[in-house]
């Protein structure tokens, strides 16, 4: 009886735990250099986010160079220089509010989820969202992103709510305009979260009712959308004359990034991707839940598990559809996704968790026709995944480059086909069926422990055949022998026993996660705040300083400065420049009319993958940015 009880407050306790560290992970040397495998440029972009609000607070005016900034995001903007009025300007300051933000993620998905879903499942989310290197990251540098994720987590239970009401759905529509003034970038969640309002599964079938909520949530985002619109006019009217141009020149600078995506950059984001890693292992998650969930529409899944699953289905697809379609989005926007794919995890893992695997082996043996070879390709395709790397290696071997899309694809069908054509004949055969089923997820934590530990975050093997030899084909036959272990030893597992496995999968998952963030904060490094200080020192005094992509740099003083985004140089040379990333089109400038009096070499954490970077200047410690001062000479 006391061991039953403890199993059962074990998995809410380690929830407990993982809200926790995750929000005090948020927190922790707070103003260190972001340790981060994917993205340097938040050596520029964390100053260019604050650096108008950090303007108001400092000079009690607004534009500093290019508007482009405060255009983009000027609540966001706004909400900092309420942060910097009341504990100072800091790198550190600058950062508290997307580490609320992101803590705040991890409160209302955990108080919104623990009476809804298990605590197994609600471990499984929780661990996912806590860990994940990118959400870690991002929660700890002043861009918007964590803020955005915050918002839109807030409108979705708003949303889902059982608690329907009028006020409710005006309120969701307003903070989505609220949202929206964050940062523009979230318009896109406009027409998603409106589908999901007329979607979404009910307790009545009436239509009124669907349309209804659709109009009181237009009619908040419009209403808040015209409040924001008339103060920011006010206020910016108050700031200065002839914002106007800037405006045109915020939508021609804006212009230049709504282009679409290619087929190559659609097709090949699974491949090639930074984020696809992470994306791929988790799309495991979807793909248990999704059987889970097809397998319990015989029986009637639940109204409120049914409502989680079809709304957060629709999050995903939406968003996945426009992320994979427009040309410029990095992988900072690309984890707005990861929320999505949180929920619907952890709503379709408690799904599994109540079923057990036998009731999805029972489902797939009765698959028929053409319908039948759909899913049986989807319960095949994570498996064929796996065998991937080896094709993919072998491909050099026959004289062919295993770089190009075409050569990945082929191998991918081949790999799928195979698998599905064995599941196939074989889909009445339980052991083989459990085996399809338990391989993947055990092949999954085998894959996140390598690529924390020596293999990086490329699944496709891009480098060198020899590393995967060593390291991915023995892994391999040791998940498939631990799957087939698992096969037979599972045959009379309860469905308390699957999900006491889950949170058993959950922590393995948690341990690899927490092996790729642990250096930057066994190690932190403080080279930014460092250079920031010792800017503020050197530069006291300058008449007018400039920087170029070295915003971030000045987060950590009180220097007044100015940005310059392209080669129009002002008339009046200015006193000092500070420059990160050399562009080619410095250069010049430079060597006649300045001096260097100081460098600095900002740390870069050693998972950033340099190649590509031509255009940047990279010393063996990291990032280098360089200080000159006018020549005395040069006529001002």
């Amino acid at each position: 009886m006391l061991s039953s009880k403890f199993t059962e407050c074990l998995p809410y306790s380690l929830s407990i735990a993982v809200l926790i560290i995750g929000i005090v992970l948020r927190f922790l040397y707070l103003d260190a250099d972001p340790y981060y495998y994917d993205w340097i440029g938040y050596i520029t972009d964390e100053g260019r986010w604050v650096q108008h609000g950090r303007s108001l607070a400092l000079n009690g005016s607004l534009f500093n160079g290019n508007g482009l900034h405060f255009f983009m995001a000027p609540l966001f903007q706004l909400a900092n220089y309420f942060v910097f009025e009341l504990a100072g300007v800091s790198l550190l300051s600058s950062r508290v509010l997307t580490a609320l933000c992101g803590s705040g993620v991890l409160v209302l998905f955990w108080k919104s989820l623990r009476r809804v879903i298990g605590p197994q499942a609600l471990l499984v989310g929780l661990t996912l969202l806590a860990f994940q290197t990118d959400l870690v990251v991002l929660s700890r540098v002043a861009v918007p992103e964590m803020v955005l994720i915050f918002f839109q987590l807030v409108i979705y239970f708003i949303i889902v709510s059982r608690e329907t009401s009028s006020w409710r759905m005006v309120t969701a529509g307003m903070l989505m305009a609220v949202m929206i003034a964050i940062k523009l970038t979230a318009l896109v969640f406009f027409p998603i979260f409106s589908l999901m309002l007329l979607l979404m599964p009910r307790k009545t079938t009436n239509a009124a009712h669907v349309w209804r909520d659709l109009v009181l949530f237009w009619t908040g985002f419009t209403l808040a959308l015209i409040l924001l619109g008339s103060l920011w006019l006010v206020f910016l009217s108050q700031q200065f004359t002839g914002f106007e141009n800037h405006l045109k020149n915020f939508w021609t600078t804006i212009t230049r990034f709504l282009v679409l995506s290619d087929i190559y950059g659609t097709v090949s984001f699974p491949f090639e991707d930074p984020l696809s890693s992470t994306f791929n292992l988790w799309a495991l998650g979807i793909w248990i839940s999704m059987l889970a969930w097809l397998t319990a529409a015989r029986d009637h899944v639940d109204s409120w598990s049914h409502r989680y699953l079809t709304t957060s289905a629709i999050w995903f697809i939406f968003y996945l559809m426009v992320m994979l379609t427009l040309g410029y989005f990095p992988s900072r926007y690309m984890i707005h996704i990861l929320l999505p794919m949180a929920l619907f995890i952890s709503v379709g893992v408690n799904l599994f968790q109540r079923l057990g695997i036998q009731e999805i082996i029972d489902y797939i043996g009765h698959l028929k026709g053409p319908t039948g070879w759909f899913w049986l390709a989807i319960v095949s395709a994570p498996t064929a995944t796996f065998i991937l790397p080896l094709l993919g290696s072998t491909v050099p071997l026959v004289g062919l480059d295993m770089e190009r899309l075409g050569i990945k694809m082929a191998c991918l069908f081949g790999s799928l086909l195979a698998a599905a054509y064995v599941l196939y004949r074989l889909k009445h055969n339980q052991q083989v069926v459990r085996f399809f089923l338990i391989f993947p997820l055990v092949g999954g934590m085998t894959w996140a422990l390598l690529s924390a530990s020596v293999m990086g975050y490329s699944f496709w093997p891009a480098r060198s055949f020899e590393l995967y030899a060593r390291w991915w084909v023995p892994a391999l036959v040791v998940a498939s022998a631990v799957a087939v272990v698992l096969s037979n030893v599972s045959t009379r597992w309860s469905a308390t026993r699957w999900a006491h496995a889950s949170t058993i999968l959950a922590l393995f998952y948690l341990l690899t996660l927490a092996i790729k963030i642990a250096p930057g904060y066994v190690n932190p490094h403080y080279s930014m705040k460092n250079a920031s200080r010792d800017l503020g020192l050197i530069l006291s005094g300058s008449s007018t300083v400039v920087t170029i992509a070295a915003e971030s740099l000045f987060n950590e003083n009180n220097l007044p400065y100015k940005s310059l985004f392209d080669i129009d140089w002002p008339a009046e040379k200015p006193e000092i420049l500070v420059v990160a990333f050399r562009r080619e089109w410095v250069k010049d400038i430079v060597a006649r009319n300045y001096r260097q009096i100081k460098a600095y070499d900002l740390y870069v954490s050693p998972e950033y993958d340099r190649s590509g970077l031509s255009s940047l200047s990279l010393s063996p410690a990291g990032v280098v940015v360089t200080v000159y001062k006018r020549n005395e000479t040069v006529p001002h």
